[in-house]
């Protein structure tokens, strides 16, 4: 489930950040290998990502990791300058 475009209003896709997609596997309980799984995008590059190397980043790739973290529970709010990182269930999300 996804947030409806009026949550998402202020919030870029490129406003999201390494803490942001660790932060969000911590929510999730997730395993970079898990989110490699859901997303279709490589462990290698997750990894890259994570670290703070975003210069050859694509767009498609924060694209794709977003919507494998928002349908499963993870809200990215914007709130001023700051961007939040949540869930809107208790628990983590069962792995597969």
């Amino acid at each position: 489930m996804r947030l409806d475009d009026a949550s998402h209003s202020s919030f870029k896709i490129s406003e999201i950040r390494a803490a942001h997609i660790r932060a969000a596997r911590a929510l999730l309980d997730w395993s970079i290998e898990d989110l490699a799984n859901r997303s279709g995008i490589s462990i290698s590059s997750i990894r890259r990502l994570e670290s703070g190397e975003t210069s050859s980043i694509r767009e498609r790739t924060l694209v794709a990791i977003e919507a494998a973290l928002t349908t499963n529970g993870v809200i990215f709010e914007k709130r001023g300058d700051i961007v939040s990182v949540a869930t809107y269930f208790l628990g983590a999300a069962p792995r597969d």
